[in-house]
C-alpha cells in the first residue's frame, strides 16, 4: 500500500494519543431508548452502569457471559454517542429482526467480511433503519474481536483519513460518502480494503514511532477528537495532541 508522504507525516508528527473516555452513560442511554417496562424485561439496570465507558472497558463487559448481548449493544452504542431520536426507539423495538444475528458474531460464527455482508443484507431489507455502516461495524470491531482478522469501526473520521492518506486505491475501492455519512454503497471489499489499511497503518506507525502499535490504536489516531468533545478533567494538552488530526482533516480534505 502507498500513502501520501506529506499527510502521512503530520500524523506521525503527532504521535499515539491515549483513549478517553467517551460517549454517554450506559444506563441513561437506555433509559431513554426504551420504557421502564422493557428495562425491567431485559434487566439492563441491573447489568448497565452509569458512567462513560472506554473500549477497554466494553471488551471486558462482552467478555462476561452473564452480559446479555442486547446490553453489550447498548453499551457500545452509548460508548459511541449514538442519538436517542424516535429513530433509534425503533430500532431497539424491532431488534428482534437483527440481534439473532449479533449473538452470532458474539459467538464469532463471522469473519469481518461476512458480518458487514450479513448487516448490509439487513439495511437492503429495510431491516436495519437507524443503524448504518458507522455504528454496525462498531459492533463488528467489539463482539467479532475473537475471530484472527478482527474488523474495525468505519466511520465518517477514520473513513474520510484512509481515503486521505491512501494514493493507490482505484475509485471504485475508495470509501463511499454522502455527506458527512458512510453510505450503504460502500461493499464488503471496500471495508475489507479499509481493515488491511488500518493494519498496514499499525505497522508503518509501529516502525516510525519505534513502538508497538497495534491496528485498533492506529485506527484511534485516525478517529481522534471533535471539538464538540468535552472533557474538563483532562490535561488541556492532551485534548490539544487528541484533536490535532482531526483538525488537520477537516481543513485540507
Amino acid at each position: 500500500m502507498k500513502i501520501h508522504d506529506e499527510r502521512y507525516k503530520k500524523l506521525k508528527q503527532i504521535g499515539p494519543i491515549p483513549e478517553l473516555r467517551s460517549g454517554h452513560s450506559a444506563i441513561s442511554f437506555a433509559k431513554n431508548i426504551f420504557d421502564k417496562k422493557n428495562l425491567i424485561k431485559f434487566d439492563l439496570e441491573s447489568q448497565l452502569e452509569d458512567v462513560k465507558q472506554t473500549r477497554s472497558d466494553i471488551f471486558r463487559f462482552i467478555e462476561d457471559k452473564n452480559n446479555s448481548t442486547l446490553s453489550c449493544v447498548v453499551l457500545i452504542f452509548s460508548w459511541g454517542g449514538m442519538r436517542q431520536g424516535s429513530l433509534q426507539k425503533e430500532l431497539f423495538k424491532s431488534s428482534n429482526n437483527w440481534l439473532p444475528l449479533i449473538d452470532e458474531l458474539r459467538k464469532s460464527k463471522f469473519s469481518r467480511y461476512d458480518a458487514f455482508r450479513e448487516f448490509q443484507k439487513l439495511r437492503n431489507s429495510s431491516k436495519l433503519d437507524g443503524m448504518g455502516i458507522a455504528y454496525f461495524t462498531k459492533l463488528i470491531y467489539f463482539l467479532g474481536k475473537s475471530n484472527n482478522e478482527q474488523g474495525f469501526i468505519l466511520d465518517q473520521w477514520t473513513g474520510k483519513s484512509a481515503n486521505f492518506l491512501r494514493i493507490d486505491v482505484e475509485e471504485r475501492s475508495r470509501i463511499k460518502f454522502t455527506g458527512n455519512w458512510v453510505n450503504d454503497y460502500n461493499t464488503p471489499e471496500i471495508y475489507e480494503n479499509f481493515c488491511l489499511f488500518i493494519k498496514f497503518l499499525s505497522k508503518k506507525l509501529s516502525s516510525d514511532w519505534k513502538k508497538n502499535i497495534h491496528p485498533d490504536q492506529a485506527e484511534l489516531c485516525l478517529f481522534s477528537l471533535g471539538r464538540r468533545h468535552v472533557f474538563r478533567r483532562e490535561d488541556p494538552s492532551i485534548i490539544n495532541k487528541c484533536r490535532a488530526w482531526r483538525s488537520y482533516l477537516i481543513e485540507h480534505y
